[in-house]
């Protein structure tokens, strides 16, 4: 349910929000009710929910910053600091996800994409 819930801020702070919007009232919709007590929800479980909401709308903003201050330093590592005069292409269309998505993965899709560094 966390990462689903983490899955959805990260599309809506990339400006994705109808997808999130759709993650949200399907998987974590239906995951929320799969954890919730047959009942209904109690006041134990609204905060509960509410609490790791709120934690993990945390994390992502979180990794959103570290993202800005790393990806300079990054780039300037690797020698491709972008031109401000040049015009910079379009990004690419956004590819499909299939699940939640981890930074470990994230990482290693990265590196594997990479070619060899130049010096190695």
């Amino acid at each position: 349910m966390a990462a689903i819930y983490r899955r959805v801020c990260l599309l809506r702070y990339s400006g994705r929000a109808a997808e999130a919007a759709r993650l949200e009232s399907g998987d974590l919709a239906r995951s929320l009710r799969q954890v919730a007590a047959p009942a209904g929800e109690t006041a134990a479980f609204v905060t509960f929910r509410d609490g790791l909401f709120e934690l993990e709308a945390e994390r992502v903003r979180h990794a959103h910053a570290v993202a800005e201050l790393l990806a300079p330093l990054l780039l300037e590592r690797l020698g491709r600091i972008p031109d401000p005069a040049k015009p910079q292409r379009p990004p690419p269309a956004p590819s499909t996800v299939r699940g939640p998505v981890d930074i470990a993965d994230m990482i290693d899709t990265m590196l594997a994409q990479q070619t060899e560094l130049p010096g190695r």
